[in-house]
């Protein structure tokens, strides 16, 4: 049992799929909760999170690049380099496993919190790792040169295809993504 506190509310995640808090704010929008720490996790979310809007195939792309850089990059310190060495020697996916089983990483967990308004859905992911230096990737363009080519997929195919807006909180262990949902005739 974890507990965690957020802006003066203490929660306790007792399951990752479990809703930690659900509440209605007096501006009637609606808050959801989900701590999670694997791929299948962030999958099972994206899905969930996304089905129901206007573009969801879109947007599910979108959320899932996102939760997945907080499962590899944030919670699991998987740096971009040491990414592309072990996708290249085709050993990525055994120390994703590894890592999450290790003692240092074990008990990280990631935290959704998707805010539901009358005009958008806003998704904001915080990781338990130590954040990093996001200004780059987040500029017009993104990242610049050979790097792009490197790093920096998930976060330009959040900006790209899935969300209107998507933007870092420092130290860079957080992110906050906004949908749009069109508006109701």
């Amino acid at each position: 049992m974890t507990k965690t506190k957020s802006q003066g509310t203490v929660w306790v995640a007792m399951s990752w799929g479990k809703s930690t808090m659900d509440t209605s704010t007096p501006n009637g929008s609606k808050v959801e909760r989900r701590f999670f720490r694997t791929p299948a996790q962030a999958r099972q979310l994206a899905h969930e999170f996304t089905r129901h809007l206007p573009q969801p195939a879109k947007v599910e792309v979108g959320l899932f690049e996102l939760l997945m850089n907080a499962v590899e990059h944030g919670n699991l310190g998987i740096s971009a380099s040491e990414k592309q060495k072990l996708m290249s020697e085709d050993r990525f996916v055994a120390e994703l496993e590894a890592r999450l089983s290790d003692p240092r990483f074990e008990n990280r967990q990631a935290c959704l919190e998707v805010t539901r308004t009358a005009f958008s859905v806003i998704f904001s992911i915080k990781d338990d790792g130590e954040g990093f230096d996001w200004r780059g990737y987040v500029a017009d363009g993104g990242p610049s040169g050979a790097s792009s080519l490197e790093s920096g997929r998930g976060i330009m195919i959040a900006r790209k295809v899935g969300f209107e807006r998507v933007e870092y909180v420092d130290p860079g262990n957080q992110v906050i993504a906004t949908a749009l949902l069109q508006p109701e005739d």
